[in-house]
């Protein structure tokens, strides 16, 4: 009986994550209860699922013709749940393409037996033909088509299941034969299955293997001897440092690390530089990732760390712009170096690396004139604008103000904010009339975040709430004559420059915020992992457009049906007590984006506008079994 009450506890946690507890959680006894042998009745009865129709073309990545031949393998398998998870293949499915590069795998039911908690996971997709690297696709993971490594910069591929286009590269003689098999060793179902096809790859894998193997050992035991001759005054320094620099050459992440740490540690300046002229040999193997490694932790550079390198051109720019930086920043103090990263990196997650390490540096009045050119750079997105003027009110240096002052008429209102709130910081008020002007916009959210700027700017405050935007219309009209009022009171004691042409940044509004809202999804679109759906009505979008519509209509029985089965009760009672509410919670809902899948959960972010500026915050759906996506975080 303990047994029967563990299992239904967990069942009651966890059922919105796995299909057949779902199905659980729907078939209560005639008294409302979960029934101990309708669980076990149902575990026992084997599950079904449909595969769906898998089609696509595929050609050659260079010059656009299909490829005959190419064999393309479908696996679906079950995730299975208790105290640890495990993934077991059901069913598979192979066929080749004919000669116009075209599949085809019928939908085809599947049958299979579970444990207590399963669910089907999505298609693993393999595509392969002898002289091209493997395309590999895991939708459980990502959206994204896997490749071993691209040579060329415009091949994207990107899954879909019906029509699906597959660019296949050609094999270049610089790769690996033992590291392109890698991932066919790695997981034993896809090498069983195409083992005719990687029969004379997998040869030349395991000959380069045998050939690497003895040739890392002798290297590794020279290097332990070196090591010992000049721990113990056989060879110079010098000596000691031309043979480690000759294993820098060899493409494997042990050595590198190894002899790398070696040359650091003889206190070569020209270490760094030593193993950027190396790189060219690991350009095309999986060592290359080691050597940026070690570069990155060298020259203080996280950002270099997880870098996308998939692409040999990336890797190229990537040395580049990194020995071009070391060049331009020889002699220069850290903060320096960081702020010239700031105004010349080419990835936004640099930038911020550089943003975030000169907000640890004291105040340092040599990076001004950086951050004050990076207030126009067009790299710099609006976000990053707003850090620059933050920490430019914070380095109290009155040399920024002219470029600050610019930013107070953008058209945008919280970069408006944080350039009047950093003027005021560094003395000048100009800032204060352009936010009573502000005040006259035509968005609630902008007169808000006007509002919340002059409360923190003069210490004023003539509303109750902590916010604008949550009084009636009639208070906040009221609250802005207040200020209007305050302001005619006051601006002749207040040092100030006069307002000007402030229409067309009011006018502009519109723009800035659409924008705004475009650079996000602009980020979804770009994001590898974003799923594509069959049905655009069966989608998380939707979800939260009709529950919006109903929350505004009163319908709580409607908009609770939107939620997963676990947590209705918690929302239904949270709908009771919005009372007149119902619209401020809904204009909080923003739009949402796509943020990362786990398993059957789609992880999204909800945008809202605050005052002190744009936020997110998860918001987590699960699919039923009639494919609708439910909320079960909010």
């Amino acid at each position: 009986m303990k047994n029967q009450i563990f299992l239904l506890m967990v069942i009651t946690v966890i059922s919105h994550s796995y299909t057949t507890a779902n199905e659980i959680a729907s078939s209560p006894s005639d008294d409302g209860k979960l029934d101990a042998q309708a669980i076990t009745k149902m575990l026992n009865t084997p599950k079904a699922f449909n595969t769906g129709e898998c089609s696509g073309k595929v050609i050659d990545a260079q010059s656009g013709e299909p490829v005959e031949g190419a064999v393309v393998l479908y696996i679906w398998s079950i995730e299975e749940s208790f105290i640890e998870s495990s993934s077991r293949m059901i069913f598979s499915n192979k066929t080749v393409t004919d000669k116009n590069g075209k599949y085809l795998i019928p939908d085809q039911p599947i049958k299979y037996e579970s444990q207590a908690f399963s669910r089907p996971k999505l298609e693993d997709v393999y595509i392969y033909k002898n002289g091209y690297l493997w395309y590999h696709v895991d939708l459980d993971i990502n959206n994204k088509a896997n490749i071993f490594i691209s040579s060329l910069p415009q091949v994207v591929n990107k899954y879909q299941k019906k029509n699906n286009l597959v660019r296949l590269e050609r094999w270049n003689n610089k790769l690996s034969h033992m590291e392109h098999m890698h991932i066919f060793t790695f997981f034993n179902e896809p090498e069983e299955l195409l083992k005719p096809e990687l029969k004379e790859e997998m040869t030349k894998a395991q000959e380069e293997e045998g050939i690497f193997t003895n040739e890392f050992n002798k290297l590794k035991n020279s290097l332990y001897e070196n090591r010992s001759l000049y721990t113990n005054g056989k060879i110079s320094k010098e000596e000691f440092g031309s043979r480690l620099e000759k294993n820098l050459n060899f493409p494997n992440s042990d050595i590198l690390s190894w002899t790398f740490f070696d040359l650091t540690n003889l206190n070569q300046t020209d270490a760094v530089d030593k193993l950027i002229k190396a790189s060219e040999y690991h350009l095309y193997r999986s060592s290359f990732r080691q050597v940026i490694s070690c570069l990155a932790k060298e020259l203080d550079r996280e950002d270099l760390e997880d870098a996308d390198i998939d692409n040999i051109q990336q890797r190229r720019e990537i040395i580049q712009d990194l020995e071009q930086w070391r060049q331009r920043n020889k002699g220069k103090s850290k903060a320096e170096s960081y702020a010239d990263l700031l105004l010349t990196s080419k990835t936004e997650k640099s930038r911020y690396f550089a943003i975030n390490q000169l907000r640890m540096e004291p105040n340092n009045p040599q990076i001004v004139p950086y951050l004050a050119k990076a207030l126009n750079e067009e790299n710099v997105s609006d976000s990053l604008v707003s850090l620059i003027l933050n920490m430019l009110g914070d380095l109290k240096n009155t040399s920024a103000i002219p470029v600050v002052k610019e930013k107070s008429y953008h058209r945008d209102i919280y970069i408006r904010k944080e350039a009047v709130i950093a003027l005021h910081k560094l003395g000048d008020d100009s800032g204060i009339p352009i936010m009573i002007e502000s005040l006259n916009s035509q968005f609630i959210n902008n007169q808000s975040v006007a509002n919340s700027a002059l409360m923190a700017i003069t210490g004023k405050n003539f509303i109750d709430e902590r916010s604008l935007r949550l009084l009636s219309d009639e208070k906040r009209k009221k609250a802005v004559e207040d200020w209007k009022k305050w302001w005619d009171e006051n601006k002749n004691s207040i040092k100030a420059d006069k307002v000007i042409n402030f229409n067309k940044v009011l006018n502009g509004e519109a723009a800035a915020k659409a924008q705004r809202l475009s650079m996000i999804k602009k980020m979804e679109q770009e994001n590898p992992e974003l799923p594509v759906f069959d049905d655009p009505n069966k989608s998380p979008e939707r979800t939260l457009e009709r529950l919006k519509a109903a929350v505004l209509a009163g319908d709580d029985e409607k908009a609770v049906s939107y939620f997963a089965e676990p947590v209705k009760g918690t929302y239904r009672e949270i709908l009771k007590n919005f009372g007149g509410n119902r619209g401020n919670f809904v204009q909080g809902m923003g739009i949402i984006y796509f943020s990362n899948r786990l398993g059957n959960t789609l992880n999204y972010e909800m945008i809202t506008e605050q005052d002190d500026g744009t936020f997110s915050f998860p918001i987590k759906f699960s699919q039923d079994l009639s494919g609708n996506w439910l909320i079960f975080e909010l």
